[in-house]
């Protein structure tokens, strides 16, 4: 059964948020994926996930990956927004399957 983008929610915690007046602040958040398929679906199976974060100054393009329901993704990544009022959002953009383990 294929995995694809729409199986996946990416929810954005901000951890920190810097703000320097009219040069826009610096956000650092952390990702929290959730599978929203059938577990089933992902048992023996490894993928390479694709997403985009939104809201910054530049969109940020990344990667994580899944092995069965274990997800592996970076621990914090800092985000330069325009201003302190920038709504950061997180999509999955691409799923990948890969071999398992690798």
């Amino acid at each position: 059964m294929p995995v694809t983008a729409s199986d996946f929610t990416l929810s954005v915690l901000t951890e920190e948020k810097k703000c320097f007046g009219s040069a826009g602040c610096l956000v650092t958040i952390s990702l929290s994926p959730t599978f929203d398929g059938m577990s089933a679906t992902l048992e023996g199976r490894s993928f390479k996930v694709l997403y985009e974060i939104q809201g910054g100054e530049e969109p940020i393009l990344d990667r994580f990956t899944m092995t069965g329901m274990r997800a592996t993704i970076d621990e914090s990544l800092s985000v330069r927004t325009a201003s302190s009022d920038a709504v950061i959002t997180a999509e999955v953009t691409q799923v990948i399957e890969t071999t398992y383990g690798g």
